[in-house]
């Protein structure tokens, strides 16, 4: 269900909204402050029907508050002034340029007329891209409707609306003359977004969840790169594309699970024709402050792809060690005042995961997931279960393939 935030120029598109925007809500009291971000917090409270007042401490002894903010995306106020910091900072420490340059590589991403962005963050790239001519519509989709909401405004030129603690100083330190350190205070100057030639649509979204992607080109901007979660959020991401429909990759990598050659074989396992790949240096600080060095720089993949049909179906589901409680009872994550879980029936919900777990296949756990709870609420489930890491997808291995083959 599509949720219009109005005063803040948000939509949210999220599985089990109420609770999510409740726990928004709760979290911008809580590390902001009761007077930030105004805007989208009357239109929280006429959503939820009531105003939301910060955890009392009887509440926050009670309840796992940053277990539950996990699931709100980058939300800690440090988090968000570096991604400003980052992209907006009209300074020689911005990073936005390098990773322009880079973008304009992707032949997808330069000629796309509608583009939805995936970690949109604060959404300078989402303003680059609406500036051009041909562009009819962006769509920046991140999970914290704080970064969306602190972009929009930095977009708008309303930079006096954001929290003090976003418009703060930027401290600088560097090497006096090889000697000793030195500290610097730069007041916090941001660059203009120039003129917005197509709409631009700020997006509460979940990439866990089963939502159609509208737009010509689905833009994954370094969503991958929590490895515990990498492999799911490629694989539920791509799942919502259509054959003709592409996506665009750029990810930091290592030689974990962000191996680029693992990322190029599970694109093209998830049904993708691969058009091009590179690999370039990029600076990703993801820092407030500047030391001896300017800039920490990764290697990056940029990768574009076509989706061409259904995904292999060698695609397996497995539950973390994080679930063993739910299945256990799931009434265990609920505690007195606060729930910690957004489902109803949460006994049934465990007998039909107890169910659905017993093999490895993504298809069979899909099917009894969905006849025990319906699609709806199966999905909603199976998005929730992303979130929260309860359990992963991966395809399996040739290997895997080859020795359970029939005989």
């Amino acid at each position: 269900m599509s949720i219009t935030l109005a005063s803040s120029g948000l939509t949210a598109d999220l599985p089990y909204a109420s609770h999510r925007l409740e726990l928004v809500a709760r979290a911008i009291c809580e590390l902001f402050g009761a007077d930030a971000f105004p805007e989208l917090l009357a239109d929280l409270a006429e959503y939820l029907g009531r105003p939301v007042a910060p955890l009392t401490p009887a509440e926050r002894s009670r309840c796992d508050f940053p277990g539950m903010l996990a699931m709100l995306g980058w939300f800690h106020p440090a988090r968000i002034e570096q991604l400003i910091h980052r992209e907006w900072l009209d300074a020689t420490t911005n990073e936005f340029d390098d990773h322009l340059g880079a973008l304009r590589s992707l032949s997808a991403v330069e000629r796309a007329e509608t583009i939805e962005i995936v970690g949109a963050g604060t959404c300078r790239i989402g303003a680059h891209l609406a500036s051009r001519d041909h562009v009819r519509r962006v769509r920046c989709g991140d999970l914290s409707p704080i970064a969306l909401a602190a972009g929009r405004a930095l977009i708008r030129g309303e930079t006096s609306s954001l929290p003090k603690r976003l418009r703060r100083p930027r401290s600088l330190i560097s090497v006096d003359a090889g000697t000793r350190l030195r500290q610097d205070s730069v007041a916090s100057r941001y660059i203009p977004a120039g003129p917005q030639l197509a709409p631009i649509e700020f997006v509460v979204h979940d990439a866990f969840a089963a939502l159609r992607c509208e737009c010509e080109v689905m833009l994954l901007h370094y969503v991958l790169d929590a490895p515990s979660r990498f492999d799911t959020m490629l694989i539920r991401s791509a799942a919502r594309l259509r054959p003709g429909q592409r996506l665009a990759v750029v990810t930091a990598i290592s030689d974990g699970t962000r191996n680029p050659c693992h990322i190029v074989e599970t694109v093209a396992r998830c049904g993708f024709t691969v058009d091009s790949v590179a690999i370039k240096r990029l600076p990703y600080s993801l820092s407030c402050h500047d030391f001896t060095y300017e800039r920490t720089v990764s290697n990056t993949l940029l990768l574009e792809a076509t989706k061409r049909g259904e995904g292999d179906d060698d695609l397996a589901v497995f539950p973390t060690h994080r679930i063993a409680d739910m299945m256990a009872s799931a009434s265990a994550l609920l505690t007195p005042g606060q729930r910690n879980f957004p489902f109803e029936a949460t006994d049934r919900l465990a007998r039909a995961l107890r169910g659905a777990f017993r093999g490895q296949r993504w298809a069979e756990f899909s099917s009894r997931l969905t006849d025990a709870l319906g699609r709806d609420l199966s999905d909603t489930v199976t998005a929730y279960l992303c979130a929260r890491e309860f359990m992963v997808l991966t395809y399996l291995p040739d290997s895997y393939r080859t020795q359970n083959a029939p005989r």
